[in-house]
């Protein structure tokens, strides 16, 4: 967070909140305890549900009966109720029906009927997830899938949490390592200059920022006839309003169109045909990209992706401004993915601004160095920018510093998920400690017949591979299925389509790593399992 403000501050020039006015809210801690009290609370009924249904008889005995059987099958139909409608929500999302928040609350709810359906498939997942250690281990592997599978209750809801962690896990990176890269793919295209001049950028509320010293023009004009300088394109922001004047596609009725959309109107000069800055998504003929510039040079427009999806328009479709004087109709010819401005864009040409808006004054400059110049150009723009006090950024600074902020964001994210595999490895210790102490007589037993401390070892370990490849080679893969549908959903509720892309490192590592912390979690009661005094445990109850 620290650096995200941090960059906001000095690469963008506006004023954000610091990171002691976020920590001085209240709200957060208070709905953080609210929640994680409501959450203990809601996980005691089940076990107090159990509790008070066993009978004295059944209570003294090692192995309650229920613990024995699956769980009872209204919770089996109350899971599969849950998925349904998790599957319904998701589906909506996807086809713009519903926004992507409801799509995410049924993700959760189609975790939630899942992880209650996971009983079902215990059994034989447990026993194909046995095979891969009965190669030298047939005798440990047989006596820790018998223990797993007479506590089924117990084992079932802590497969299930290893499950979500999983699931959650893998479907959080895939997502925001997509975002990441369109980002970045956003950049690569939308920068198209070597070097930027600008006093400060415009407010992203407003559009609104303080035009260049007009006498700034006249060096970077001899730069420019010197040769220097290839390509000198002149910038303008401004704050607009945005109507609907004829669409020709169709609308969403389920979504509110506002009347009037606040945008920001980005005027520019496009000197370098080649070189179009925009990351386009319609039109999708490739030719009909080649000649965008040409259709913004003729009075049509290029309009964000959020302004378009808020606004329901498109291709050929009018909208009418307001901004300088008076209010102008324009036509659209492409839009692109943008994330100036949160996507609330409209990218009109220099020339037919100035003729038909009337705007006046410089934000910035974008400078393509001559071939060759690139080098021995910065030293120059350099000392103009400082006589002239204001600031320059080569394309090379503004990739690294976006680079940092992503590598940054993809650190914490494998922080985050690196803590709920351990929040999850928690479940392991408990589900192994409490199989430990009830099988403390049995295993004085195996040890007195022949059975040595390695393979009472042995047989904890592979307990924890059993729990860890039944919950985790599952939730791993529903979670790509979960990112699918994220990204899926995003451009019917934000405009912005994020293509899904398969990340084998990510998930060869997270399927590692967390069976390592599994069996991490597994040597506490692995070693208090070797570690039984044979005298006490023949007398244990």
């Amino acid at each position: 967070l620290k650096d995200m403000l941090l960059f906001g501050a000095e690469f963008l020039d506006i004023s954000l909140p610091s990171p002691i006015q976020f920590m001085l809210q209240p709200w957060p801690y208070l709905l953080a305890v609210l929640f994680g009290f409501a959450v203990s609370v809601i996980g005691a009924l089940f076990p107090a549900m159990r509790a008070w249904k066993v009978s004295p008889l059944e209570g003294l005995s090692h192995v309650s009966a229920q613990d024995m059987t699956t769980v009872p099958s209204r919770h089996i139909l109350l899971g599969l109720a849950a998925a349904v409608g998790g599957g319904i929500a998701i589906g909506l999302g996807i086809f713009g029906v519903v926004s992507i928040d409801v799509s995410q609350y049924g993700a959760v709810s189609l975790l939630i009927g899942i992880v209650l359906m996971y009983p079902v498939v215990l059994a034989p997942l447990s026993h194909a997830a046995s095979y891969l250690w009965r190669t030298g281990r047939r005798v440990e592997s047989n006596l820790a899938l018998k223990q797993i599978l007479r506590h089924r209750g117990r084992t079932s809801l802590t497969v299930g949490v290893l499950f979500i962690a999983g699931a959650t896990g893998v479907a959080m990176a895939h997502s925001i390592l997509d975002n990441v890269r369109n980002l970045k793919e956003w950049y690569r295209k939308a920068l198209v200059g070597d070097y930027y001049i600008r006093g400060m950028l415009p407010s992203m509320d407003t559009g609104t920022s303080a035009d260049l010293p007009e006498q700034l023009e006249i060096p970077l004009t001899a730069l420019e006839k010197s040769g220097e300088i290839a390509f000198l394109d002149r910038v303008k922001m401004v704050s607009a309003q945005a109507q609907v004047v004829n669409r020709e596609g169709p609308i969403d009725d389920t979504k509110e169109i506002p009347e009037e959309l606040n945008i920001v109107l980005v005027i520019r000069q496009f000197h370098e045909p080649e070189k179009s800055p925009f990351d386009l998504i319609t039109p999708k003929n490739p030719k009909a990209r080649k000649e965008i510039l040409e259709h913004m040079r003729q009075g049509e427009v290029v309009i964000g992706n959020i302004a378009a999806a808020r606004l329901q328009v498109g291709d050929g479709d009018t909208i009418e401004i307001g901004g300088g004087e008076g209010r102008h109709k324009v036509r659209i010819c492409g839009v692109t993915n943008d994330y100036l401005a949160a996507g609330v864009t409209l990218y009109m040409d220099w020339d037919t601004a100035q003729r038909t808006m009337k705007i006046e004054g410089v934000d910035g400059y974008i400078i393509r160095a001559s071939s060759g110049q690139l080098l021995a150009l910065k030293p120059k723009l350099e000392a103009i920018c400082k006589e002239y006090d204001v600031l320059l950024n080569s394309q090379a600074e503004i990739g690294q510093r976006i680079n940092q902020i992503s590598n940054g964001i993809s650190g914490c994210l494998w922080g985050l998920i690196f803590l709920g595999f351990v929040v999850a490895a928690f479940g392991v210790v408990n589900t192994l400690s409490m199989n430990v102490l009830e099988q403390t007589r049995e295993l004085g037993l195996l040890r007195i017949v022949a059975m040595t401390r390695v393979q009472v070892r042995r047989t904890i370990s592979i307990q924890a591979l059993i729990i860890g490849a039944v919950g985790l080679v599952p939730g791993i893969m529903f979670g790509l299925g979960i990112a699918w549908v994220i990204n899926l959903a995003m451009e019917p509720s934000y405009g912005r389509p994020i293509e899904f892309t398969l990340h084998p490192g990510l998930m060869i590592t997270a399927l590692l790593g967390s069976m390592l912390i599994t069996w991490i979690a597994a040597i506490i009661p692995a070693r208090r399992a070797a570690g039984v005094n044979l005298a006490q445990a023949l007398h244990y109850e």
